[in-house]
């Protein structure tokens, strides 16, 4: 087979091109995240009196994001979250456990994690009344 420069120059730079064109819009990782907003928002300092007497929702959402959240608690024994897993915008139902909590005397913070599907995760803190 003769030897022909411009076939191989042809395909060399078909094969550069279409390389160049796939990595230049390629996207890797998770698209750009924006903070979560949880509602209520207490810190560790301060943070919500909720009676304990009572149910309560948190609320979360995140800009341009529609996949689920997932809820938890990480601290405490006066809360439980009734549906761990929610679509965004998210909506959380807390129950009281039944357990005396210091009595509702505001003792005991719970402090509970909302978390993206990307990892991307923010606390709040409940203190019982």
């Amino acid at each position: 087979m003769p030897f022909r420069p411009a076939a191989l120059a042809l395909l060399l730079l078909a094969g550069g091109c279409a390389h160049r064109i796939c990595c230049d819009t390629y996207t890797y990782g998770p698209p750009a995240s924006y903070p979560i907003s949880v509602s209520p928002s207490g810190t560790a300092a301060n943070p919500v009196n909720k009676p304990i007497s009572q149910s309560f929702t948190i609320t979360a959402s995140e800009q341009n994001y529609t996949g689920n959240f997932t809820a938890a608690r990480v601290q405490g024994s006066c809360w439980i979250v009734q549906n761990p897993t929610a679509a965004a915008p998210a909506s959380f139902t807390l129950m009281a456990t039944g357990q005396s909590c210091a009595s509702g005397q505001g003792f005991e913070i719970d402090a509970f994690q909302i978390t993206d599907s990307f990892g991307q995760a923010v606390t709040t803190y409940i203190r019982s009344t």
